[in-house]
């Protein structure tokens, strides 16, 4: 049994403190075989029959938005998220992102990979208007998107983020000049590199 004391305002580990961390660092070395699957009967369901989202987006002007995109959009980011990235969710826990000497930093084994077909996939614009490069998407979608992706790899998750934060600045904040110039195209592969700094 492990005894904790508080010692001004600090926890000190008596007992058992070997154990411990010998049991905790194993976490990292053994193969822990995760196995994503995205819930997509259940999130399909809330969203048709309860939330009735496709009526919602009509509603909004998203006429294309049918139950049958709807499906389509989310069984292909369920896919990129079971078969690409829920599979790097250890190698990222085990390699994690290096500081090269040169100061580069380069990712786990795998993610570049990964990035880039989370590109070709359009999901870092996916609900980005239309005009400025984007798939003109209900945020909502963006949404679930990012709960797919999240919970197959939330440090993939988090790469894409600061581009996403940038892209909504602009679309938010930005003159019409700045929203051209700086299209889609370009936060999808120049800010994700600074995002590693």
């Amino acid at each position: 049994m492990m005894r904790l004391a508080v010692s001004g305002g600090n926890t000190l580990l008596r007992r058992g403190a070997s154990s411990l961390i010998s049991s905790s660092s194993s976490l990292f070395t053994q193969k822990r075989n995760i196995v994503y699957q995205a819930r997509l009967r259940d999130s399909l369901f809330v969203l048709n029959e309860v939330l009735d989202a496709p009526g919602q987006y009509q509603k909004q002007g998203f006429k294309d938005v049918t139950p049958d995109v709807l499906e389509g959009v989310l069984q292909e980011c369920a896919k990129l998220s079971e078969n690409v990235l829920a599979p790097l969710y250890e190698i990222g826990d085990k390699d994690g992102a290096k500081l090269q000497p040169n100061g580069d930093v380069t990712t786990p084994p795998g993610w570049k990979e990964a990035y880039q077909q989370y590109i070709a996939g359009g999901w870092q614009s996916i609900s980005v208007p239309t005009e400025y490069g984007g798939q003109g998407l209900p945020l909502s979608l963006g949404l679930l998107k990012a709960e797919l992706i999240g919970t197959a790899n939330w440090a993939f998750s988090m790469y894409p983020g600061l581009s996403i934060g940038a892209m909504n600045t602009l679309l938010l904040h930005g003159s019409e000049e700045q929203k051209k110039v700086r299209s889609i195209k370009p936060f999808s592969i120049v800010l994700f590199s600074s995002v590693l700094l």
